[in-house]
């Protein structure tokens, strides 16, 4: 079962075994060329803050990501870091379909209303406020973003027993190596 169909239908995660390198917290993520460009567009919508979804795949704590999307509908995403479910729900099944099972929701993205990246306090109330309603833990990370020198950037953490865990950024075109 995939993750927002266990949180939309409020059941827990199934019980399952996991190799060692599957049961790694996140420690690096890195973006796909498309996934990168299409951050680079959503971060320089100004004026709000921006917010959606990010689906890959993470095998031996790296988080690749392939995929962006948008919290929910123009008119249903009312807070820029929790999704629309129904929204997100149908996303997580096209994807399943697209790119297979190992591909799922496994992070959130911000940006700032000014587009720049915001301070790490910023980042650690998001942070703090994903983790208390489960968004964040060590298996789903949140990426911080904004525009530095024409370029994207940001900062990433997981969530673990109380406390905020970094996580390796790679960015840019070709950046994430995979």
């Amino acid at each position: 079962m995939k993750r927002a169909q266990q949180r939309f239908l409020g059941l827990p995660s199934p019980r399952q075994s996991h190799s060692n390198d599957e049961a790694l917290p996140i420690g690096s993520l890195g973006l796909l060329d498309s996934a990168y460009l299409e951050l680079m567009q959503q971060v320089n919508v100004l004026g709000r803050w921006q917010g959606g979804t990010l689906f890959g795949e993470v095998v031996a704590g790296h988080f690749t990501v392939q995929l962006v999307t948008p919290l929910g509908p123009p008119s249903g995403a009312a807070h820029p870091l929790f999704p629309h479910m129904p929204y997100l729900l149908g996303w997580s099944d096209c994807v399943a379909r697209g790119y297979g099972e190992a591909v799922d929701w496994y992070g959130n993205w911000l940006a700032a209303p000014d587009g720049r990246l915001p301070d790490e306090r910023a980042d650690l109330s998001w942070l703090a406020l994903g983790a208390s309603q489960g968004l964040f833990d060590e298996q789903h990370a949140l990426l911080m973003l904004g525009m530095h020198e024409g370029q994207l950037s940001g900062r990433a953490y997981c969530w673990q027993e109380g406390q905020r865990m970094n996580v390796t950024c790679t960015f840019g075109l070709m950046a994430s190596g995979l």
